[in-house]
């Protein structure tokens, strides 16, 4: 996960994820569902922490333990 210092860090990488479009692996296989939301969740749960929101995750709806 990326330590982001502020929130324009870490939206300024969601946004180029999700601008990219090219959800495959190295070899040109396509990302499964879970691959691609995996590529996106550190980014949210770091905009969650900087914003001081880290209590959206670990009320039991999608920890960061339990994601896998």
């Amino acid at each position: 996960m990326d330590d982001f210092k502020n929130v324009k860090d870490a939206l300024d990488d969601l946004i180029s994820i999700v601008e990219a479009r090219d959800f495959q692996h190295e070899d040109g296989t396509p990302l499964n569902s879970n691959e691609t939301l995996d590529l996106v969740a550190d980014d949210v749960y770091s905009i969650a922490d900087l914003l001081g929101f880290s209590d959206l995750y670990s009320i039991g709806r999608l920890t960061r333990s339990n994601k896998d």
